[in-house]
C-alpha cells in the first residue's frame, strides 16, 4: 500500500501492532538505553502505546497529533514525534520489516484524517501478524519464480527431532569423548552387519544421498566403509606383521583428531592416511584379469603388496607398478593395459572424496547438530517455526537448482533437509530428479574454512536478490518465543559483546548482525557494528543496500563477503648469503659504538610436550626472537630462554594413550620443539626442559623457601579439576561451563584428596598495591584490566601438589606428593638461568626478566600465581609480561582439525622459506591482537614488501652494476650507515 494513502475506518476498529521503542528522555517513558516490546493499538483517531508484559497503558494520543517518520533516509530506526511539542524528544522506534511500518504510517494517517469507515482486511493482518509472527521469510514469492514443494510435513519434521533427542539423551549419558566413540563404533559395526537396521548410524548414511544410493543399488566399485567396521581397522597397529593394540584413546586420537604417532612395537609411522591406505589393502589383495596370450587363455593375477614401512601410499604405488612390470611378460598387451585401468579405477574410486564417507566421523559430525537443536527442542518442535522452516526449505533447494552454486543451508533449512533425506530417501531421490536438473543434491557436512564463508556469503546475498528477504539462520516465531521457547538459552542481554565481536568484517556498505534468537531483524541492529567500506572487497550489492545476516555467533564470525580471487606467485627472489664472518665484523661494531651494560632478560613460555607444535608456538618463538635481535642490535646484554614443560596428568595420560613411558614422550616432543626452534632460525641462548636436574633441583628449591616462609600447609582438597588446562576450577565457574571443558567439552574432574595448599590468598593485597604502582606490569592494558577486576573477589589458596599421578617433581618435605605443574613449570624462568644461585650467579644476573612474552590465555598463571609464589620466595618480580593474541585462522575462527582450518608451521616454511614466513608472522597483524592467518595475505605482503620493494632495489641495483660496471662493485672505504645510540633513543624515547 503506498505510503499517505488513506485508509478508511471505522470508530471502533482497532488495529494493533508491535513495536520495539528506544526509551529516552522527553516525550514519553523517561531516560534508559534499550529497546522494549511495545504495542501500538489505533482505536478510531486514538493512538495508545501498551506495556504488553504487564498489560499497562503507558500513553495515549490522538493520532492527528503525532508522526512517524525515518531518522535518516537510509536508517531502520523511526522517530515518533509530537506536532504540538515539536521540542520534544522524538521517541525512537523500530519494527519487524519496512512494509509493517509503511502500512502503519497509511493506518496513522488514515486515524487522523477519521475517513468513512471501510474495512481493509490486508492491512487489519499485516498489523495484527506483527503480534503473532514475525517470520520475515513468509515474504511471498516473486512471481518470476517457480518453487517447487516436497512432500515433506511437520510431522516427520517432529519424528526426526524425537530421533535426533534420543541420540541427544545417550550422548549426555557418556562420560567422555572416548565412551561416545566407543559408542558410535558399535552403531557401525552393527550397521555393517546388517545394513537394514534402524538406528543412528543408518541415518546418518542417509544423509548422503549419493553414497547411500551406490549402497543400496550395489553398484559396481569398492564401498569400503560399509565392507567391514571401523573398529576392526583401529584396533591394531596397520602396518604387516605388527601386532601392537591401540589403547582407545589413541585409536580415538588417531581415527578423529587426525593425530600421527610412532608405533610403539615396530617403530613405524601410523595416521589416519595409513589406516585408509591399509582398508583398501585388506579389501583388494589381488587383482584377476582374463587374457589372450598367443591364442592361449592366461588369467593375469596381481597380488597386491603390503603396507609399505613409511606408509605413504605413493611408496604403495611404486610398488604396484613395480609388481606390474614383472607380471607384464605373462600376458599380452590388451590384458595389461586391462588390469592396469582396472586397478587404477580401484584406487581412484577408494580414494576419490566422493567415497570418503567415514559414518563414525559423519555420526559425531551430526552430532554437532543435534547439540545445537536438542536443548531447545520445545521451540523446534513449535508446527509454526516448522511451516516457515519447510517453506524457507523449498526455496533454499529452489536457489540450488537455478544458481549451480554451493549453498550453506541454516539451521531451520538443515533440519527440514535432514528430514527430507532421512525419512523416505528414495520421495527425496524422486523430487530431486523431478526439480532438481535430475541430479541428487548432496549433502556436504564438511564444507569448512574459507569455501563456507564464501558459500554462506553467497547464499544470503543470493536469498536477498531472489525472494527480497534478508536470510535468516531460521524462522523465528515470535509467538512461540512469547512463549519462553526459544532457539538458544542465552538471553538476549548476554549477546551485545558477542555480537559486537562477530559483526565487524570486511564488507561494502553492510550491516551484519549474529543472533540465534528469536528476535526481529531491527530489534537488533541497533547492536550492529557498521564497517567502513573495503577497497578490497569485490563489490556484490549496490552501495544503499545494507545486508543483514541473521546467524548464529559461530556461523556469522565465518561470514564474509566473498574477494575476487588473485593467484600470486612467491616472487623468485634468491636469498643473500651473508657470510658468518662479515656478519661478525658488524657485530663487533655494533658493540663498539654501544658498549654492553643493561642487560635485558626475555622469555617464552615453555611449551607443553604432549602434541606437535602448532602455529602458536611458532608466532610466540619468531616475535620473542625479533625482540631479543633488537635489543642485541642495540647493544644490550640479552638473554633468550625458551624449553619445554614436561610434568603433568596430562603428559601421563598421553603416555600412556601412546604406550610409552612419560620420559620417553617428553625426549619426543622436546626433541621436536627444539629442532622447530633451530628451524626458524631462533637466537635462544639456551633450552630449558623441566625434567632435567637443574630445574627440578631449583623448583624443590623455591618451594622449600616459601615454605620457610610459613606459606605452605597440609590439607584436603576438593573441588573441580580441568585436566586439559591442568588448573583447578572453583565450583560457580565450573557450574558456568557446565562442568565441562569449554574447548573440548571433556567433563571436569572431580577431585578429593590430600594436598599442600599454597598461602597466595596471604599476597593478594601486596599484588593489586603492584599492579596500581606499575601500570605497564602487564600488557596491552585489556588484560591488566581483566586482572584487576578477578582480583577484586577473595584470592583463594592454591593447591599446590598433587598424589593421583607420579610424573612431576617430589615435594622435598613429603616425596609422596609431586609438585603442582603449574608451580613447578612457572620456576623454569629463575632455573634457566641459575636462578638457585641468585644474585650472585653467573647467569642469575640477568633476573628479573625484563618480559614473559605469553599467550593471552595463561595471563593468570604469571600474572597472579606466579607474583605471589615470587614475593613468597623473596625473588623481585619480573618487569613486565606481555600477553599476545591466538593465531586462528582466516576468518577469525579457531583453528581446529575437525574443521579443517588448521595451518602447519612446517608447510609454510618448507613452501615459501623461512625468512618469508618469520617476516610475515611479525608483520601480518597488530602486536598483543589475535592473528587471522590468511596465505593469500601472505602472497600480498611478500610481494609487495620484499619481492616489489625490496627485491626491486636489488635487481636494479645489480642491473645497473652489470650495465655500468661489468658486473663488479667497486672497493669502497666502509662508512657507518646510522648512528646505532641516535636510533635507539629515537625509536625508544621519543616513539615510546
Amino acid at each position: 500500500m503506498p505510503l499517505g494513502v488513506p485508509v478508511a475506518m471505522s470508530a471502533d476498529s482497532q488495529y494493533a501492532v508491535d513495536f520495539l521503542v528506544k526509551s529516552s528522555s522527553g516525550l514519553l517513558f523517561g531516560l534508559a538505553s534499550k529497546f522494549e516490546w511495545r504495542q501500538f493499538a489505533l482505536t478510531g483517531p486514538t493512538l495508545t502505546i501498551v506495556d504488553t508484559s504487564v498489560g499497562k497503558i503507558l500513553h495515549t494520543f490522538n493520532a492527528a497529533d503525532v508522526t512517524l517518520r525515518r531518522k535518516a533516509p537510509d536508517s531502520v530506526v523511526y522517530a515518533l514525534e509530537s506536532r504540538s511539542r515539536p521540542s520534544s524528544r522524538p521517541l525512537e522506534v523500530s519494527s519487524p520489516s519496512v512494509s509493517r511500518v509503511q502500512k502503519f504510517q497509511a493506518a496513522l494517517l488514515a486515524a487522523a484524517a477519521a475517513s468513512p469507515p471501510t474495512a481493509d482486511a490486508d492491512l487489519l493482518t499485516s498489523l495484527l501478524g506483527v503480534a503473532m509472527d514475525i517470520v520475515e521469510s513468509h515474504a511471498a514469492v516473486p512471481p518470476s519464480e517457480t518453487v517447487a514443494t516436497s512432500r515433506v510435513s511437520v510431522e516427520q519434521v517432529q519424528l526426526h527431532l524425537a530421533e535426533m533427542q534420543s541420540m541427544y539423551d545417550l550422548q549426555s549419558s557418556c562420560l567422555n569423548m572416548e565412551e561416545l566413540y566407543v559408542h558410535l563404533l558399535d552403531l557401525e559395526a552393527a550397521y555393517c552387519h546388517d545394513p537394514t537396521v534402524d538406528s543412528f548410524c543408518h541415518t546418518v548414511h542417509k544423509l548422503h544421498p549419493v553414497q547411500y544410493a551406490q549402497h543400496t543399488q550395489k553398484r559396481a566399485g569398492p564401498t569400503p566403509i560399509l565392507k567391514h567396521p571401523i573398529k576392526s581397522l583401529f584396533a591394531k597397529c596397520p602396518h604387516a606383521n605388527c601386532s601392537y593394540t591401540f589403547h582407545m584413546t589413541t585409536a580415538y586420537n588417531l581415527h578423529i583428531k587426525g593425530d600421527s604417532m610412532v608405533c610403539a612395537l615396530c617403530h613405524r609411522p601410523v595416521n589416519r592416511q595409513v589406516f585408509k591406505l591399509a582398508s583398501f589393502i585388506r579389501q583388494t589383495p589381488s587383482f584377476v584379469m582374463p587374457c589372450v596370450l598367443r591364442n592361449q587363455p592366461v588369467t593375469l593375477v596381481l597380488d597386491m603388496p603390503p603396507m609399505p614401512p613409511d606408509g605413504k601410499l605413493s611408496s604403495y604405488m611404486d610398488e604396484v607398478r613395480q609388481r606390474m612390470r614383472q607380471l607384464a611378460p605373462q600376458g599380452s598387451r590388451a590384458g595389461i593395459q586391462a588390469l592396469t585401468l582396472q586397478v587404477r579405477a580401484a584406487l581412484q574410486s577408494f580414494f576419490s572424496p566422493s567415497n570418503q564417507l567415514d559414518l563414525v566421523q559423519a555420526m559425531l559430525r551430526q552430532l554437532d547438530f543435534v547439540n545445537k537443536v536438542c536443548p531447545n527442542l520445545s521451540y523446534w518442535a513449535t508446527p509454526l517455526v516448522l511451516n516457515a522452516a519447510i517453506v524457507r526449505y523449498h526455496k533454499f533447494m529452489h536457489l540450488v537448482r537455478v544458481k549451480g552454486v554451493t549453498l550453506v543451508p541454516t539451521t531451520d533449512i538443515d533440519l527440514v533437509w535432514h528430514t527430507h533425506q532421512s525419512y523416505n530417501p528414495h520421495e527425496y531421490g524422486k523430487f530431486c530428479r523431478q526439480h532438481m536438473n535430475g541430479n541428487v543434491v548432496d549433502h556436504n557436512d564438511m564444507i569448512g574454512g574459507g569455501d563456507l564463508q564464501v558459500a554462506y556469503a553467497d547464499t544470503f546475498i543470493l536469498w536477498s536478490q531472489v525472494f527480497n528477504e534478508p536470510y535468516s539462520s531460521h524462522a523465528p516465531a515470535y509467538a512461540a518465543y512469547k512463549e519462553g521457547k526459544a532457539a538458544s538459552n542465552n538471553p538476549m542481554y548476554s549477546k551485545e559483546a558477542t555480537w559486537r565481536k562477530h559483526s565487524r568484517v570486511p564488507s561494502h556498505d553492510c550491516r551484519f548482525v549474529g543472533v540465534n534468537e528469536a528476535f526481529p531483524l531491527h530489534a537488533v541492529l541497533p547492536f550492529a557494528t557498521a564497517v567502513l567500506p573495503d577497497p578490497a572487497a569485490k563489490q556484490i550489492v549496490p552501495n544503499d543496500v545494507r545486508v543483514a545476516v541473521i546467524g548464529t555467533p559461530v556461523m556469522d564470525g565465518r561470514v564474509r563477503l566473498p574477494y575476487s580471487h588473485q593467484n600470486f606467485l612467491m616472487g623468485d627472489v634468491e636469498a643473500l648469503e651473508v657470510s658468518a664472518q662479515t656478519e661478525e665484523i658488524k657485530l663487533r661494531a655494533l658493540e663498539a659504538e654501544a658498549p654492553r651494560s643493561e642487560k635485558f632478560y626475555i622469555t617464552t613460555a615453555i611449551h607443553y610436550t604432549n602434541g606437535q607444535p602448532h602455529m602458536g608456538h611458532a608466532y610466540e618463538n619468531v616475535t620473542s626472537d625479533v625482540i631479543a635481535r633488537y635489543h642485541r642490535t642495540y647493544g644490550r646484554d640479552v638473554f633468550f630462554l625458551t624449553g619445554t614443560d614436561e610434568h603433568g596428568q596430562k603428559i601421563a595420560q598421553t603416555a600412556e594413550a601412546q604406550g610409552v613411558t612419560p620420559i620417553a614422550l617428553c625426549d619426543k616432543y622436546s626433541g621436536i620443539f627444539q629442532k622447530l626452534a633451530k628451524d626458524l632460525n631462533m637466537s635462544n641462548d639456551h633450552f630449558i626442559r623441566t625434567t632435567s636436574k637443574q630445574h627440578i633441583d631449583f623448583a624443590q628449591f623455591i618451594f622449600g623457601k616459601a615454605e620457610a616462609n610459613g606459606d605452605i600447609y597440609k590439607g584436603t582438597y576438593e573441588g573441580w579439576y580441568n585436566v586439559r588446562e591442568e588448573t583447578f576450577v572453583t565450583e560457580n565457574e565450573a557450574q558456568l561451563i557446565d562442568f565441562k571443558d569449554p574447548t573440548t567439552g571433556t567433563p571436569l574432574k572431580k577431585m578429593q584428596e590430600s594436598s599442600y595448599f599454597f598461602r597466595m590468598s596471604k599476597y593478594q593485597e601486596r599484588l593489586i598495591a603492584h599492579y596500581h604502582a606499575n601500570p605497564t606490569f602487564l600488557q596491552p592494558e585489556t588484560h591488566r584490566q581483566s586482572i584487576l577486576k578477578r582480583l577484586e573477589e577473595p584470592l583463594l589458596d592454591l593447591s599446590a601438589s598433587r598424589t593421583t599421578f607420579r610424573h612431576g617433581v617430589p615435594l622435598p618435605n613429603d616425596p609422596d606428593h609431586v609438585m603442582y605443574v603449574w608451580f613447578d613449570a612457572l620456576s623454569n624462568y629463575l632455573s634457566g638461568i641459575d636462578g638457585i644461585n641468585y644474585p650472585n650467579g653467573a647467569l642469575s644476573k640477568y633476573w628479573p626478566a625484563s618480559v614473559h612474552v605469553i599467550g593471552k590465555d595463561i595471563t593468570w598463571f604469571h600474572c597472579v600465581i606466579w607474583p605471589c609464589i615470587l614475593m613468597s620466595a623473596g625473588f623481585p618480580l619480573p618487569t613486565r609480561v606481555f600477553a599476545h593474541g591466538f593465531v586462528n585462522a582466516r576468518d577469525g575462527t579457531k583453528m581446529s582439525k575437525s574443521i579443517g582450518n588448521v595451518v602447519d608451521p612446517y608447510d609454510m616454511i618448507h613452501k615459501y622459506g623461512v625468512d618469508s614466513f618469520r617476516y610475515f608472522l611479525v608483520r601480518g597483524a597488530k602486536y598483543g591482537s589475535d592473528m587471522p592467518f590468511s596465505e593469500d595475505e601472505f602472497f600480498n605482503i611478500h610481494n609487495a614488501e620484499l619481492n616489489d620493494t625490496l627485491g626491486n632495489l636489488v635487481h636494479r641495483g645489480l642491473a645497473l652494476s652489470v650495465k655500468y660496471a661489468h658486473g663488479h662493485v667497486p672497493d669502497v672505504p666502509a662508512t657507518p650507515c646510522f648512528d646505532v645510540v641516535a636510533l635507539k633513543t629515537a625509536t625508544e624515547e621519543v616513539c615510546c
